[in-house]
């Protein structure tokens, strides 16, 4: 059983979604965390800008998350990805979801100051959701 969280590098304080593969197909009425496991990085993170977020009901009952995202560093990154975790009116997460970023280069590449397009598509109820949370990553 593996798990993964969808940044590759996280800041002190900061909160990600994560997925967890198990072949386990019973039901579970507990699931025990073992201690997270992590290494230090002097490797700085920038959050990626994005901009023209619209939030739109997709033809099947779920949402369409779009939007631009811009790379403002000085080096290539590559693997862009926008990540959103989706929140009902109680506070609690109700789905998460991961887009690559369309660059129109291989390997989802932003070159210094390219701006790509993003379209994370969620299988939740628009009306479901109170609010959420946009991050970028790269590699």
């Amino acid at each position: 059983d593996i798990g993964y969280v969808y940044r590759a590098i996280m800041p002190p304080r900061t909160k990600s979604c994560f997925t967890i593969h198990t072949a386990y197909t019973g039901s579970f009425t507990v699931l025990l965390f073992q201690p997270v496991s992590y290494s230090r990085t002097t490797e700085a993170t920038v959050n990626l800008p994005m901009s023209g977020i619209s939030m739109q009901p997709d033809l099947v009952g779920g949402l369409t998350l779009s939007g631009q995202i811009r790379n403002i560093r000085n080096t290539t990154i590559e693997s862009t990805r926008a990540i959103a975790a989706f929140y009902n009116n109680k506070g609690k997460v109700t789905g998460c979801e991961v887009a690559f970023a369309n660059t129109g280069n291989s390997n989802n590449t932003l070159f210094p100051n390219q701006t790509g397009t993003f379209a994370i598509e969620a299988s939740i109820s628009p009306a479901s959701v109170a609010n959420y949370i946009l991050q970028s990553d790269y590699e």
